[in-house]
């Protein structure tokens, strides 16, 4: 289901996403329950032409088993802020690809929250736009949680490609594995990824 009310579990963590949240933009809440069938494939597709600024709230019921694809292939300067709250015992195999076809400038965070027993094997891959700009963190709603994150880019013909990562390991006995590869092709093309973790005090028995 879909709806366009406020969203909630989006962290801001720079000023490029405080302003494009500020400024006048565009919310979606999209809702994956458990009428679906396991393992069905959501598909978000995004195609504006010309400037755009959106936000996602993304939903999964506890216990669902989904696969969620969201392919940014906009035509022009976006920004895209977008949170994944993943419910309790939910298995979410997600993927936000930033298609060749994509042009102009892209950027915007994407915050994920895992609840009690849940997986989320999220991959990020950006491969088209001028310049790609993207920030992620998480955090674990309770015990027992498990994220895998995933990163590739392809930067060609003068691109470039930014991804930050954040992971917080807030609560005890959570999981985690972050991986990104890039790829560099032409002069005057860069690829950057920075990362960190972070293990509270309290969050005894982390894995990462």
């Amino acid at each position: 289901t879909l709806s366009t009310t406020g969203i909630t579990g989006l962290r801001v963590r720079d000023i490029v996403t405080a302003k494009s949240i500020a400024s006048s933009h565009h919310n979606f809440v999209v809702t994956v329950d458990s009428d679906l069938k396991p393992d069905e494939l959501v598909e978000l597709d995004l195609s504006a032409i010309g400037e755009s600024n959106s936000a996602f709230e993304i939903n999964i019921a506890p216990h669902v088993q989904t696969q969620i694809v969201l392919r940014d292939r906009c035509q022009g300067n976006t920004a895209l802020n977008l949170s994944v709250n993943v419910g309790k015992g939910a298995n979410v195999k997600f993927v936000f690809l930033t298609e060749q076809s994509a042009t102009g400038i892209h950027y915007g965070h994407f915050s994920v929250n895992v609840g009690r027993d849940a997986v989320l094997s999220a991959g990020i891959i950006s491969l088209g736009g001028s310049v790609v700009r993207r920030s992620f963190d998480s955090r674990f709603d309770d015990v027992s949680g498990e994220m895998i994150l995933l990163g590739a880019t392809h930067t060609t013909d003068g691109q470039y490609s930014e991804h930050r990562t954040v992971v917080d390991h807030n609560i005890p006995h959570c999981r985690s594995f972050v991986d990104f590869r890039c790829a560099v092709d032409g002069e005057g093309s860069h690829s950057v990824w920075i990362g960190d973790t972070i293990i509270r005090y309290n969050a005894i028995g982390s894995d990462t």
